[in-house]
């Protein structure tokens, strides 16, 4: 299976390939994510859960899909795929260059806000924790900055696409 994806800007092609177990083994994929190549087994999938190992290390992919946007979170990141031909859009859960939001990736309740505003950020930092779906994910900076403005607070029910913060 061939695809391409835009997240944090950037376009990645994937291409995922499936080898089928033999003598009651398991099947095994590899993943081609531009030049990188990784070697994965699906332990087992539910909806919105995968389970995997990913070149020997557990993994759990907590996933959501709305029409042609991919809200994945794996080891406390969240990462938004959208494809190719809608990626001018804003995205969820990153930065919009022209106004510097940061965005709800789904609905959920802000568990913790750990900057406040004038705080200066680096990229990768957990500016906010959110609870959704059971799960808690760590909104994180997508680029270093300063925080202009914070729009919750803990306690706070968020929307999915809900301004949360505003980085320069």
């Amino acid at each position: 299976m061939r695809c391409a994806y835009r997240a944090g800007g950037q376009l990645y092609e994937v291409e995922v390939a499936r080898t089928p177990g033999v003598s009651g083994k398991p099947d095994v994929f590899s993943a081609v994510v531009g030049d990188q190549l990784f070697h994965f087994d699906v332990l087992r999938s539910g909806p919105g859960e995968t389970c995997l190992i990913i070149e020997g290390r557990p993994a759990t992919l907590y996933w959501a899909v709305d029409g042609d946007r991919r809200w994945i979170t794996v080891h406390g990141k969240t990462f938004v795929l959208e494809a190719p031909a809608i990626a001018g859009k804003r995205t969820h859960g990153e930065v919009s260059a022209a106004e510097n939001e940061l965005r709800a990736p789904m609905p959920g309740q802000v568990r913790a806000v750990q900057v406040e505003q004038g705080s200066q950020v680096q990229r990768g930092q957990t500016i906010m924790l959110l609870e959704a779906m059971k799960m808690e994910l760590r909104i994180q900076a997508p680029h270093a900055g300063r925080v202009a403005r914070v729009l919750v607070q803990p306690g706070d029910a968020v929307e999915r696409d809900q301004v949360l913060v505003e980085v320069e």
